[in-house]
């Protein structure tokens, strides 16, 4: 939601991009990258909206 980014995009950042890494405070493995971008939305559908 910081990126109004949709949830696919913003997995592609996160996998592609170190900023966005240690922005989240998580490091993924090149080798491993994420791939399920619906756990995303569903994290994102925990938090309160403004």
């Amino acid at each position: 939601m910081y990126t109004s980014q949709s949830s696919p995009k913003l997995l592609e950042q996160l996998n592609g991009d170190i900023h966005y890494q240690l922005f989240c405070g998580v490091r993924i493995d090149p080798m491993y990258p994420l791939t399920d971008y619906k756990l995303w939305t569903t994290c994102f559908q925990n938090f309160p909206a403004d």
